[in-house]
């Protein structure tokens, strides 16, 4: 992301060429089959790692919020979490309605929960170009409430100029093999 070339440029003294990450399209895409969650309407946070930037404690909170306003919606948990915090609920104590998922285990899998979901809780602060936000998107699901920082006004900058064929693979890799001829030439 350009937020990261700025960000890294006074450590590494060199600015370098942004190439934006890209996903399997064929993959990540609005139409196929979906995990019903039976939830109206269903939210859903994710995260593969334990990484407190992704700000689970404000997607909590986020979700208490909807419950209040929607007592029919559902939050559904896909990721790595503590044990206890597992053991805990989440740490809901209103009859909140979520499910936790664990970690989907192929992209196929994580795309059909993306597409059994409506939003996004984008709570992930200072990500450099979340494949998650990218991958979410290109399934058709809205980002709820993301947080600008980091990369994130980039990805919703080229999602809204053009779309969801910005952003799959073979564009990334087009841009790393021209690169890559300019660096042999």
């Amino acid at each position: 992301s350009e937020w990261a070339q700025h960000f890294l440029e006074s450590f590494l003294k060199v600015r370098g060429r942004i190439i934006p990450n890209g996903v399997d399209l064929d993959v990540f895409k609005p139409s196929g089959p979906y995990k019903d969650f039976g939830g109206n309407p269903t939210y859903l946070y994710s995260r593969y790692n334990r990484d407190e930037s992704k700000m689970w404690i404000k997607a909590w909170y986020q979700y208490q919020l909807i419950q209040r306003l929607n007592p029919g919606a559902k939050l559904v948990i896909v990721g790595r979490f503590s044990e206890e915090l597992v053991r805990a609920g989440f740490d809901f104590f209103n009859g909140e309605n979520f499910e936790y998922y664990g970690v989907a285990q192929t992209p196929e899998e994580m795309a059909q929960i993306y597409r059994g979901c409506r939003y996004f809780l984008a709570t992930y602060y200072m990500d450099c170009f979340s494949n998650t936000y990218i991958e979410a998107l290109c399934c058709g699901m809205r980002l709820y409430k993301p947080d600008k920082s980091g990369g994130t006004a980039e990805i919703l900058k080229y999602w809204k100029e053009y779309g969801r064929g910005y952003f799959g693979c073979k564009r990334m890799a087009d841009q790393y093999y021209q690169l890559f001829k300019e660096v042999l030439s």
